[in-house]
């Protein structure tokens, strides 16, 4: 039996670990010139002129299965970048993660509520520590709201300019090694966000996007599970996945509501356990385009 203290609450409260994307690098990732800051920098050569105000066109909108034949397409973004997405999966951010630690290309899926709210540098092309979420949201490729966006990394830049876009504004800034791109994309809702066997349905139900695709580790043998067939929503996403025969490469999540009658069974290599008290279920499935 788990301690009480885990059943304190009922409902979805789970942060997701930042392991999940594997990206969010902090300010101090950032290799200090002369034990200054980017703030003391930035007084020490003045503030610079003020943010212009946007006129721009907005960005295009790409997608894998509908590549222009042109090698060149508008924006900056090539055909073969366009055309090949590898691995075919997507990453969850949150509105502090920046594209430290992200792939050169990559399907991200950004959540609402990210505009105002941290740092970004530059315009169109921005610093590698700016927030990918909010420099969507200032480059006009997604809103309040959050959604998929495709990011592409470029390489530094001698100067990165400032302007006001969209509701926000983005700082200027000098040299910096690394830059990245973003870009609408579509037809991608398929691609499926990897978890780790830690994760639960708590994480899956409140962080990721209505009927995500998920792929699990091919085993997850310690992974927490409660019940058989309706699990609890703190049990392990991939464990219950293993447990219930389905397979990992595509699955989907459902909410089942609240239960109180979760078996404990072994199944496929996992001893889920039992619980008789009333808590929030979940049931989980294999993948099919239908399933959407």
């Amino acid at each position: 039996m788990r301690p009480a203290a885990s059943r304190a609450a009922v409902g979805f409260a789970v942060v997701l670990a930042p392991t999940v994307v594997g990206c969010s690098v902090e300010m101090a990732s950032r290799p200090p010139r002369g034990g200054q800051s980017r703030e003391a920098l930035a007084a020490s050569r003045g503030a610079g002129p003020a943010p212009a105000a946007s006129s721009r066109a907005p960005r295009p909108v790409f997608g894998p299965a509908s590549t222009p034949p042109s090698s060149q397409l508008p924006g900056g973004i090539t055909a073969s970048e366009l055309g090949s997405f590898s691995p075919s999966e997507a990453r969850l951010l949150s509105c502090t993660d920046n594209a430290n630690g992200i792939p050169s290309r990559a399907v991200v899926f950004c959540p609402a509520g990210c505009r105002r709210r941290h740092g970004v540098w530059g315009s169109r092309i921005y610093t590698s520590d700016s927030s990918v979420c909010v420099a969507a949201i200032h480059d006009g490729v997604l809103g309040e709201r959050g959604g998929y966006a495709l990011l592409l990394k470029r390489s530094g830049r001698i100067s990165y300019p400032g302007e006001e876009a969209h509701g926000v504004v983005s700082s200027p800034y000098g040299a910096y090694p690394e830059s990245f791109e973003i870009f609408g994309v579509s037809g991608v809702e398929t691609f499926p966000f990897r978890l780790a066997c830690h994760h639960d349905a708590n994480t899956v139900l409140t962080k990721f996007p209505p009927r995500a695709v998920l792929s699990c580790p091919r085993s997850c043998p310690r992974g927490k599970v409660y019940g058989d067939g309706f699990y609890t929503v703190d049990s392990s996403v991939c464990g219950a996945a293993q447990h219930a025969g389905v397979p990992p490469e595509r699955l989907v999540v459902r909410a089942a509501g609240q239960r109180s009658d979760f078996v404990g069974r072994w199944r496929n290599g996992i001893r889920s356990s039992a619980w008789t008290s009333v808590w929030e279920a979940f049931t989980v499935h294999p993948w099919i385009p239908s399933s959407r």
